[in-house]
């Protein structure tokens, strides 16, 4: 649980109520708040969060710290009573780092003076809630003072170098959910906290698909001694990691086999394809060979004996009972499980793989792991005719010009220059409202569904998890297989 409170702190300061922090040792070091300026809205003071708390635990009773000691459940200014508003702009630069507002810089910089030794610094609004940044001023108890006049605009701090002849306004290099700090020649640019060019995750998806789907699999997983043989791997150096794997998998192969009542055999095969099988070191998720891979799987080209016990299942139709063209296979899907993973995230630009400019890695090099979730749910596999999308594109040139002139714009665009791809017509015809419109408002019932492309050949409609089958999507699993769904419009 501690674990979980430590990252989820470092995207924000949380408040964990007395009771929990006692009983799993929560202390206020094992979270961070960002931003780390607040004011008090009566008295006006302007400090960082470490000095508000410096105060608390100064003037605060005992019986208080007892409780929370360094203010962790309620924000307050000591002397005022009132809560504290947290500083609305921060800096973030091109190479992913999340900076605080330079205040004491800023205000001391535009007025023209060099910072004092014991900056303590005022933030006032003006009465008017239409003079915008000029209305909203600093001020320092050395008599400095300046409004936030032009603290968006381009290249401020860089001009604001120039023109005193310092160096003091390049990025801190911080990263506030690491705790750390890089070295960064960049000149930051200020944006509001919530802007959506503050952070763009980069988040990748996979079905999980046999073998890895099967329920033995799972039971492995989750057994104590694999967790045991896991802590021993990774402690191990690289180099010496798979000679130790080789000599002890026979005692592990045992061990976990005993554990989860597994046959021997079928436990050692599995652990050999994890732990010793060659694995590419870079696998792109984005690829079109990890996805054909998962279709697949959902194809029902690949299977596995009695997928229908693990976290895979599938039932292909008979389609000639439902008598619709250009459908090539229909396939329910019983059982999903899909995999969510936060691979990293950007700032200002969006990145979309970990090899774009701006990209900031959410682990360590030496981490194993990545935040994920999973998704589970069930839902409609439909797979078109390759054979009649060949024939209506040849029917139809003009769709060969359009594909073309989006191709063109496409290539001019900021994401273009950055991905290049080809948008085929039969992307476009797959895509199409004609097609994914009517798919999803046959299927879509109560608005619980989506419609994710796969492949441009194919649709995959999706129902989220948690309905269960007896909820909106189990319904219609039910009605496909009782053939009562209305035809498609074949128009």
């Amino acid at each position: 649980m501690i674990q979980m409170f430590r990252i989820l702190g470092k995207r924000g300061r949380i408040t964990i109520p007395f009771e929990i922090r006692q009983r799993v040792g929560f202390s206020y070091n094992d979270v961070l708040s960002f931003p780390e300026w607040y004011f008090c809205p009566k008295c006006r003071k302007f400090q960082p969060l470490k000095n508000w708390v410096a105060e608390y635990r100064k003037n605060a009773k005992a019986k208080t710290l007892e409780r929370d000691e360094y203010m962790v459940e309620h924000m307050q200014c000591p002397k005022c009573r009132q809560d504290l508003v947290v500083a609305r702009i921060v800096t973030v630069c091109e190479s992913g780092h999340l900076n605080d507002f330079p205040w004491v810089k800023w205000v001391h910089a535009k007025a023209k003076k060099p910072i004092c030794g014991n900056p303590e610094l005022k933030f006032k609004t003006g009465a008017s809630g239409t003079e915008g940044l000029e209305g909203l001023s600093v001020s320092c108890s050395c008599g400095a003072i300046a409004t936030l006049k032009g603290a968006f605009d381009k290249d401020c701090f860089q001009k604001l170098d120039e023109d005193l002849g310092t160096n003091q306004f390049r990025c801190d290099g911080n990263h506030p959910f690491r705790h750390t700090k890089d070295k960064c020649g960049c000149y930051p640019k200020t944006v509001q906290r919530g802007a959506s060019s503050v952070y763009f995750p980069v988040v990748h998806s996979s079905l999980v698909i046999p073998p890895y789907a099967d329920k033995l699999n799972a039971k492995i997983e989750q057994s104590k001694a694999y967790d045991d043989c896991m802590t021993i791997i990774g402690d191990e150096d690289p180099e010496e990691r798979i000679a130790t794997i080789t000599r002890r998998l026979p005692k592990w192969v045992d061990k976990i086999a005993l554990e989860i009542g597994a046959p021997r055999a079928e436990v050692e095969k599995i652990l050999t394809r994890k732990w010793l099988e060659p694995m590419p070191e870079d696998v792109d998720v984005t690829s079109i060979q990890y996805r054909v891979e998962e279709y697949t799987a959902l194809s029902g080209e690949v299977g596995a004996a009695g997928a229908g016990l693990g976290d895979f299942s599938r039932e292909e139709m008979d389609i000639s009972e439902y008598n619709l063209p250009h459908i090539k296979a229909i396939s329910l899907v019983d059982k999903v499980r899909v995999v969510n993973a936060l691979i990293g995230f950007s700032r200002i630009q969006p990145a979309m793989t970990s090899n774009d400019v701006g990209f900031v890695d959410v682990k360590e090099p030496d981490t194993r792991w990545y935040p994920a979730y999973e998704v589970r749910g069930e839902g409609i596999f439909i797979e078109f005719n390759q054979e009649d999308i060949d024939s209506w594109i040849e029917a139809h040139p003009a769709v060969v010009e359009r594909a073309a002139r989006l191709n063109h714009n496409y290539a001019t665009s900021f994401i273009g220059k950055n991905h290049p791809r080809t948008i085929t017509p039969k992307f476009l015809k797959v895509h199409s409202e004609q097609i994914g419109g009517y798919l999803c408002f046959t299927l879509e019932g109560n608005g619980q569904f989506a419609a994710v492309p796969t492949e441009p050949a194919v649709w995959w409609i999706w129902a989220l998890a948690g309905l269960g089958c007896a909820g909106a999507a189990g319904v219609i699993l039910l009605l496909v297989r009782r053939r009562k769904r209305k035809p498609i419009n074949t128009q």
